[in-house]
């Protein structure tokens, strides 16, 4: 994933390729809903691109909603 990270933390663009295009969209949504410890020049918080794997696993159920943050109204 190729992430556009602004200097509060926050992914403003996004952009990957997965394995399936089926999970590109959710992939986006999750890491849009995170936030990020900014990068910093000269002791200053500032926008920065940062690329990374991700990776969707298959788990057992948490037994609690994890997804609250993901839904749109």
């Amino acid at each position: 994933m190729d992430l556009d990270i602004d200097a509060a933390g926050n992914m403003v663009r996004g952009d990957g390729v997965c394995s399936d295009p089926m999970f590109l969209e959710p992939t986006l949504r999750c890491l849009a809903a995170q936030t990020f410890i900014p990068a910093r020049r000269n002791g200053q918080t500032v926008a920065d691109q940062h690329h990374m794997e991700y990776e969707w696993r298959a788990t057992t159920p948490a037994g609690r909603d994890l997804c609250n943050k993901l839904k749109t109204s």
